[in-house]
């Protein structure tokens, strides 16, 4: 057998407590992990001993996952119907004969699923909670605080409040404030300055940030930094105008004249006049020049003839001389002038940390980051029985999935527990160095590579007694079978890193990629693999409609169903990009979020234009006028920012005339909405689209008010997302992040990823200026390279390019059978300088780099690889514009009645949208007051409402209808292909059975029955097959009032 082959490989390590796996994608790691988790229940006397083993992963899903995959371990070995290859595995790892493995686990299974909640198996971000809620105390925080899972609740609203404190006044904050502005309308980085400031914030929220900034310096501090930074400039200026002046003297002097030097590069020019530009702006360092310099080739055949060889060393030495001073003063003029644009920075980090803690504070809410530095705080220098006592359970096992993910402080706070623990217990730390991923959220690579020693401990207090215990109980096994893919993607994924790993020449690259080589022993044969690249004109449209001819070609081939195709992108906008084009090719599309409708700037324009005809404050009209003027802001613009309503309506009439009409006429929230679209020429896109179905949805049930939709869209905008159900049958869009552990039939790797490759910030700590020892926080800028910073500039060169290695390499093992890489043409000047433009890590600096002729095929693609059911499932388009004539659409969905509901509140229409909203009994009371408050009924109405609710759901008939264990959709949209959309009232579904039950206030008519019939029609091309229909007339169950 396979696998005994590798336990007898594996018999010869020590006898250590802790097992490291080093592993690569498909490796079966998560795999190896439960059949341990398993081993060790098995290994103990008491059949709950799982209680005793904490396994931390690092998404709700992965727990899930692992959970569930465990159970079911449990439940195939108790029903003996789990692969033979488990069994002899856990044969070899507990000594326990077959049938007493099948007998224990039989009642371990039973002890788990009536003590499910006994289960520790977690994010780490939960078992933080546990701690915190151990050590409220100790962190002087309140019993009863709410944590916060999502950052932007708490930055948006921290940063408005500080926005809404800029003023006229030129106050600190307004100067900050207004510094940090100008500079990124002066880099033309952005035009979107609030997420700017946004993301700014998010960044100093990190966990770098954290371990090396101040919590508060004083603005005097900056003042004096800053007039400090000021004279410098000035001085190391003038300086190095002196020495061009020398530079130039001495080439009169020495009768150097223009024909005696080189002229490519420009030799004499650049001494001569070029060495300095005459406004401060950043100097760059001439590489050509420099190397000419240093190795004395200056002279033209000419020079040569015309000064003797003593004479040539002699200037050649000199001119080595100037050199050397010039960089000199250009490293320290760069400097000064990264330090004076930076500085506000950090003046600002100031202000975002105040506004931040003051809205945690006033709201009593903590943000689950704040976690690991809460409890480093506390716990790092204590000793681990301390830490079980607060928590008020002992685990003896610790099971760490996706180690290379943990941070620096993650790991810290886990030390103590499984330093403690490996004395007398196993613990199993797993991990993948080359799908480290994740170090924009803190992760930290270097920890799993170096382990068993320990990095970044200088202010643990038993680091070095830790380090010796880890060291001591370390096992390191790898494992190099690759289980998923067929043998050619496995092969050319070998070759293909390979030849990155020899050509990149960085050493941390080359070991995160020292053990790249997968065995395909054990996989199957065949496999398929496609590159194209194209034109660089119009190459994104190309490569758009390469992906959807290939897809369509796969499907109607019968090669593949849409469900095994996934289309794996860099970023949300390239997924953005490539949906609206698949849906307008019909092609049937799923995404988890990369589609939210709230992410969509101009949805995001057109709310916060409803908000300034609302109540217009300061932050608001600045969004406005950001998104339709951006860099094109002026100076005084940016410093009104509490610029009057009146002038704001003038500055936007005037630019956009037609907008007038939605400030002065009374139109209801969807003719709003239609009216923005169309003045400010907006694109009815999918966002669009869905944004328009969501508000008239919206006005159908509830109101056309503004004020009620506002509040409910940001109640409920981060539901809003552009996709279909997950059960149907559609292509997978998702970004590289999202698609780590996952795997698919076929894989389509699109575009370059030549936009936002770089990180936005860069840190720079204990960095000496003057008599100062700063911590900053920078822009990353080409501008850092030549100066001071240099060396920070270069170190985060080679983390970006691991990075973007490690993303592709987690989007290419992705695929089981067929992998796709569409990217464009390589320029000139990249082929040329492969090296330089590999840095860059854009996708075909990746492809240029190998000894690849393109378009590249390796493989036959003619095979079947799909799953029959899928293929039988319809597909559902997501999307249709059909929006073009919405006043028509308005008219007809606005019938008389409809507006008595809105006007004159027609009170069948009110009894029906309550009922739709109820889900149980305890929601009656709930959903009335809801309707209070959006002015749908009034306290008296809701008197009678309450009433007739009660009597008509005390009927059995209809109880059963409403609070049986079904899953029940209330009024869900189906939105049909042709654009129209259908909302039944009820549908409940058990076992594959569908009852669609429509509830009718008035009389019976016969299109009601047409209508039902419809619906049930709608469900069959869904999929179901046994469905019924029922209509229920409201007032047959309803005293006469």
């Amino acid at each position: 057998m396979q696998v005994k082959l590798d336990l007898k490989k594996n018999a010869n390590l020590k006898k250590g407590n802790l097992t490291v796996y080093k592993s690569s994608a498909g490796s079966g790691k998560t795999s190896k992990l439960s059949t341990s988790y398993i081993s060790i229940c098995l290994s103990n006397e008491s059949d709950d001993y799982f209680k005793k083993i904490l396994a931390i992963t690092f998404t709700n899903k992965a727990a899930n996952e692992m959970k569930e995959r465990i159970l079911s371990y449990f439940r195939k070995i108790s029903e003996k119907s789990i692969n033979k290859h488990v069994i002899d595995e856990l044969k070899y790892q507990t000594n326990i004969k077959e049938e007493e493995i099948f007998q224990k686990a039989k009642r371990i299974h039973s002890k788990m699923i009536h003590n499910y909640s006994d289960i520790s198996i977690m994010t780490i971000d939960k078992f933080n909670y546990q701690i915190i809620k151990s050590f409220t105390h100790d962190f002087g925080i309140s019993n009863n605080v709410e944590v916060e899972l999502d950052e932007d609740k708490i930055i948006e609203p921290s940063v408005k409040e500080l926005l809404n404190n800029v003023n006229e006044k030129e106050g600190v904050l307004t100067k900050n404030f207004l510094s940090f502005l100008f500079y990124k309308l002066k880099s033309k980085k952005s035009t979107d300055l609030v997420s700017e400031v946004e993301n700014f914030t998010k960044e100093i929220l990190k966990e770098k940030s954290y371990l090396n900034l101040p919590e508060k310096v004083d603005n005097d501090f900056f003042f004096d930094l800053q007039n400090r930074i000021k004279i410098s400039l000035e001085k190391n200026k003038n300086k190095l105008i002196e020495l061009n002046q020398k530079s130039s003297n001495y080439l009169k002097n020495n009768n150097i004249d223009i024909d005696h030097l080189l002229k490519k590069p420009a030799i004499y020019n650049f001494f001569e006049s070029m060495m300095y530009e005459k406004s401060i702006s950043f100097q760059k360092n001439n590489a050509s020049i420099e190397k000419k310099i240093q190795s004395g080739e200056i002279f033209s055949a000419k020079g040569k003839k015309i000064f003797e060889i003593s004479q040539r060393l002699s200037m050649s030495k000199q001119f080595q001389f100037f050199y050397s001073d010039y960089k000199s003063y250009l490293t320290k003029i760069n400097t000064d002038l990264i330090l004076n644009e930076n500085i506000f920075l950090m003046k600002f980090v100031n202000d975002i940390i105040i506004s931040i803690k003051k809205y945690c504070n006033e709201n009593n809410i903590i943000h689950i980051s704040s976690f690991n530095k809460l409890i480093n705080r506390v716990i790092v220098n204590q000793p681990s029985a301390f830490i079980y006592e607060k928590i008020g359970k002992r685990y003896k096992h610790f099971l760490i999935d996706e180690f290379q993910d943990t941070s620096v402080l993650q790991w810290q706070n886990l030390l103590p527990l499984i330093v403690d623990s490996i004395d007398y217990y196993k613990s199993l730390i797993v991990g993948d160095a080359k799908q480290s991923i994740y170090r924009w959220r803190s992760s930290d690579v270097k920890q799993f590579i170096s382990l068993p020693k320990l990095r970044d401990m200088k202010s643990i207090l038993f680091s070095k007694e830790w380090e010796n215990k880890i060291d001591s109980q370390c096992n390191i096994i790898p494992l190099n079978y690759n289980y998923r893919s067929k043998k050619n993607i496995i092969k050319f994924n070998n070759d293909f890193f390979k030849k990155i790993k020899q050509n990149c020449g960085i050493k941390f690259i080359n070991d995160v990629y020292q053990n790249l080589h997968q065995k395909d022993s054990r996989s199957k044969e065949g496999g398929y693999v496609y590159i194209e690249l194209f034109d660089n004109k119009n190459f994104e449209n190309l490569i758009c409609n390469k992906v959807s001819s290939e897809i369509k070609n796969l499907v109607s081939e019968n090669l593949s169903s849409y469900k095994d195709i996934a289309v794996l992108c860099n970023s949300n906008k390239d997924i953005q990009r490539i949906a609206s084009h698949l849906v307008s090719k019909n092609i049937p599309i799923i995404s988890e979020d990369g589609l939210l409708v709230n992410k969509c700037k101009h949805v995001k324009f057109i709310i916060n234009f409803i908000k300034n005809i609302q109540i217009s404050d300061n932050f608001t009209r600045f969004l406005v006028l950001n998104y339709l003027f951006g860099s094109k802001l002026e100076k005084h613009n940016l410093r009104a920012l509490s610029i009057s309503e009146k002038k704001f309506k003038n500055k936007i009439v005037s630019s956009y005339p037609g907008c007038e009409s939605i400030y002065f006429n009374r139109y209801s929230i969807y003719e709003i909405v239609e009216k923005i679209v169309s003045t400010f020429n907006l694109e009815n896109d999918a966002y669009i689209h869905h944004f328009k179905n969501f508000t008239l949805s919206y006005q159908n049930k509830y109101s056309s008010d503004t004020d009620s939709f506002i509040k409910f869209w940001e109640e409920n905008s981060h539901k809003e997302k552009i996709q279909s159900p997950s059960n149907i049958n559609a292509v997978n869009l998702l970004t590289i992040h999202k698609s780590k552990g996952l795997a698919f039939k076929n894989v389509i790797i699109p575009f370059n990823w030549d936009k936002n490759l770089n990180r936005k910030f860069i840190y720079a700590y204990d960095f000496k200026y003057q008599s100062s020892i700063l911590n900053l926080i920078l822009n990353y800028s080409t501008n850092l390279k030549n100066s001071s910073f240099s060396d920070i500039y270069e170190k985060e060169i080679e983390l970006n390019l691991m990075d973007n290695v490690n993303k592709l390499y987690v989007a290419m093992t992705r695929a089981i059978d067929r992998l796709y890489i569409f990217s464009k043409h390589p320029s000139k000047n990249q082929l040329k300088n492969k090296f330089e433009h590999l840095q860059k890590g854009y996708l075909n600096s990746f492809l240029c780099n190998q000894d690849i002729n393109y378009p590249f095929i390796l493989g036959k693609k003619d095979f079947k690889s799909f799953d029959k059911k899928l293929a039988e499932i319809p597909s559902k388009t997501i999307y249709n514009n059909n929006f073009q004539n919405w006043e028509e659409i308005l008219k007809f969905k606005f019938t008389e009645t409809d507006k008595k509901i809105i006007e004159k509140k027609d009170w069948g229409n009110i009894f029906h949208l309550a009922l739709s909203k109820i889900t149980s009994q305890g929601m009656i009371n709930e959903v009335i007051n809801t309707l209070i408050v959006q002015g749908v009924c009034d306290k008296v109405e809701s008197v009678k409402l309450k009433k007739q609710i009660c009597e008509f759901l005390s009927h059995n008939e209809i109880k059963n209808y409403f609070f049986n264990s079904f899953e029940i959709l209330n009024e869900k949209e189906i939105l049909l292909k042709d654009g129209r959309s259908f909302i039944p009232d009820k549908v409940i579904i058990k076992n594959n059975e569908v009852l669609i039950i429509d509830f009718k206030t008035g009389k019976k008519d016969e299109d009601h029955e047409k209508k039902i019939q419809e619906y049930s029609h709608i469900y069959s091309l869904m999929g179901y097959k046994n469905i019924k229909t029922k209509l229920i007339y409201v007032q047959k169950y309803l005293k006469d009032d």
